[in-house]
């Protein structure tokens, strides 16, 4: 399986949620979201930059489900095994 090193970040965070806005930060927050925004206006989008990767050694290296994310107390292969159930 070829996969970048960092094919998503997750953040996980736990406790109280964070206190309203001030002015200050609902500025940055416009500014940082403006700027954002312009970026990816110049972006491709993601099914074609990650195009590369089949057409260069010809064959599919991610599993079509690849943003789908099972979060369970079992074991792997059991948290796994709908995707086996499903497609028969």
């Amino acid at each position: 399986m070829v996969t970048s090193a960092l094919l998503g970040v997750y953040i996980f965070t736990a406790g109280l949620p964070s206190s309203p806005l001030t002015g200050v930060s609902t500025y940055t927050l416009a500014y940082y979201a403006a700027v954002v925004t312009r970026l990816r206006l110049h972006r491709w989008p993601a099914s074609i930059a990650a195009d590369w990767c089949p057409r260069l050694y010809d064959w599919l290296v991610t599993p079509p489900f690849m943003g789908v994310h099972v979060f369970t107390d079992r074991l792997a292969f059991d948290a796994a095994d709908w995707c086996f159930r499903l497609h028969g």
